[in-house]
């Protein structure tokens, strides 16, 4: 699968995973909060993507990832 191309591809989705209208998409709701809803929504990780690092375990840890 590809991702988005457009705009015009991200409404797409939002109708045919919403049944919401276009009109609604584009002037009922703000675009941000549409933003966040597609950034939180669930998704599915395979095993060939790669982690977002190591977990932090301790202050050491801690100090490595903040500098």
């Amino acid at each position: 699968m590809e991702g988005l191309h457009s705009p015009w591809g991200t409404i797409w989705s939002i109708v045919s995973a919403t049944g919401w209208s276009v009109d609604y998409i584009l002037w009922g709701i703000s675009w941000m909060n549409i933003q966040m809803m597609i950034a939180d929504a669930p998704h599915y990780v395979t095993g060939d993507t790669p982690r977002r690092g190591k977990p932090i375990e301790n202050e050491a840890d801690l100090a490595i990832f903040l500098y």
